[in-house]
């Protein structure tokens, strides 16, 4: 009889024991959540609060910055004027050719008058040099392939653009003493075939406010000769930068003694050669750009 009883005990205890644990748990359990769910509240309501002040803000760009970014934008522009000016005595003049017909015969008055320009001034160049644009020797621009005239315009006016440039730079090499203009490289703007006087690559993209031209120019001349030069191409009317300059060596040149022939000594009218009897003569393999500033593009 007591042993029952005393089981029986066992047995209610047991279960009060466990149910007492068990609803201690659900306290705790139900607390832990209250306190995440009081945190989450408090979360949700600081971000409705800082939603609802960011949409009584005004909305921007207001007035204010956009009257700043204008002033920014005039006062940029006066600056960029101011360093073209400072830099350069004027702009590029270009001739543009109305059609493939005119540029080309264009080119050709340019490459008679440069050819001209060497003999008098006794500075070699080869039968037939072509300056850069050997490709349209025997053939024209925008036909190969066919351009469309959108296309072909904008074909023309670069190829206009680098042949004055290249008229410059000739024009400042002879007149100031080099011995022989071996060659000249341009970018090729048409997209298809390519001369073997053009640089590798499209041309180079706009750098913000300024664009670089590039031209690779090989000649031969002695030091006075490059030194001059250089010094013509600093005081020229365009911005011009050496990029690269690479000088060799070459040898030793007797100048002849009748003035005035292709690879022959100056005319009294060309630039004074060294008087001595020999002179050494260098190669020089130079890179030099064109620098145009670029304005900013009207506002809508």
């Amino acid at each position: 009889m007591n042993l029952r009883w005393i089981k029986r005990n066992l047995v209610a205890v047991i279960f009060v024991a466990v149910y007492v644990i068990l609803l201690g748990a659900i306290i705790w359990m139900e607390q832990r959540a209250s306190a995440a769910r009081t945190e989450v509240e408090a979360d949700l309501s600081t971000q409705q609060e800082t939603l609802q002040r960011l949409r009584s803000l005004p909305i921007y760009p207001s007035r204010d910055n956009i009257q700043l970014l204008q002033a920014q934008r005039t006062e940029i522009q006066d600056l960029n004027d101011s360093l073209q000016q400072a830099v350069m005595r004027g702009g590029l003049e270009i001739t543009n050719a109305h059609n493939e017909i005119d540029f080309v015969d264009g080119l050709r008055r340019v490459q008679n008058g440069l050819a001209d320009l060497a003999r008098k001034n006794g500075v070699l160049v080869e039968s037939n040099f072509a300056f850069g644009f050997s490709r349209y020797a025997d053939s024209f621009p925008c036909r190969n392939p066919p351009a469309k005239s959108d296309e072909c315009t904008r074909i023309l006016t670069a190829l206009a653009k680098e042949l004055t440039v290249i008229e410059k730079l000739t024009t400042l090499a002879v007149t100031n003493g080099v011995d022989n203009i071996v060659s000249i490289r341009r970018v090729d703007v048409e997209p298809a075939g390519s001369g073997g006087d053009t640089l590798p690559g499209p041309l180079p993209e706009d750098k913000g406010r300024y664009r670089l031209l590039p031209f690779d120019l090989v000649f031969t001349c002695g030091a006075h000769a490059l030194q001059t030069f250089l010094n013509s191409l600093a005081q020229s009317d365009s911005f011009f930068i050496v990029e690269s300059a690479v000088v060799n060596a070459k040898g030793v040149v007797l100048p002849t003694a009748t003035p005035g022939a292709f690879g022959q000594a100056a005319t009294a009218t060309g630039p004074k050669r060294p008087s001595a009897a020999q002179h050494k003569v260098m190669l020089v393999t130079m890179r030099i750009d064109l620098v145009e500033f670029i304005g900013p593009k009207p506002t809508k």
